[in-house]
């Protein structure tokens, strides 16, 4: 999946049967002709995880270097380097797909469950539908509660939404001039 700074889902690739790496289903998504994945213009990135690779259209974060926003958080603990700093960005742009992801996992509670109930077409349509309807509440600015507690910027998700949607507030300033992120 890949969502826009306003929290709207923009690419949603569902029907992967099974487990697999995040970076081996968006290579069958860039490779798949059958798949439309819009790739960003020249100057602007999708901002992924350590799980991709750096590559044309997707900036990853510097690896071995301090990255969660919990990690800056506090007294005397700012970047002290500009891989820091890129890092810590990072960081506060790729919050925006976690909270979105706590948005869907708390609307929907059914997606934590067992959903070997459905035949797996059933699952696919399940995970298209509530994208579709998240972003036409988003889209119509209808007030949900929910979308409400997770839109604010200060909420820090942690890394693991699916493992419980954990998060904490705390006040960032974040320069929003890259188009989406990418999970």
């Amino acid at each position: 999946m890949a969502c826009d700074h306003d929290m709207r889902f923009v690419f949603v690739y569902a029907g992967w049967e099974g487990s697999a790496h995040d970076a081996r289903v968006l290579q069958t998504a860039l490779s798949n002709e059958d798949i439309t994945f819009t790739m960003p213009l020249l100057d602007k990135y999708y901002v992924v995880d350590f799980a991709y690779k750096n590559m044309p259209g997707f900036m990853a974060p510097f690896r071995g270097i301090r990255y969660h926003l919990q990690d800056f958080s506090g007294r005397g603990r700012a970047p002290k380097n500009s891989k820091e700093y890129f890092n810590h960005i990072h960081s506060s742009l790729r919050n925006v797909i976690e909270r979105t992801f706590g948005i869907l996992k708390r609307k929907f509670a059914f997606l934590k469950g067992p959903m070997n109930n459905y035949d797996f077409k059933k699952q696919v349509n399940f995970v298209i539908a509530i994208c579709v309807v998240h972003n036409f509440i988003k889209e119509l600015q209808l007030e949900d509660d929910i979308i409400n507690e997770f839109a604010n910027e200060d909420l820090i998700m942690d890394e693991e939404v699916g493992s419980g949607g954990n998060f904490q507030s705390e006040v960032e300033e974040v320069d929003m001039s890259t188009p989406a992120i990418v999970q």
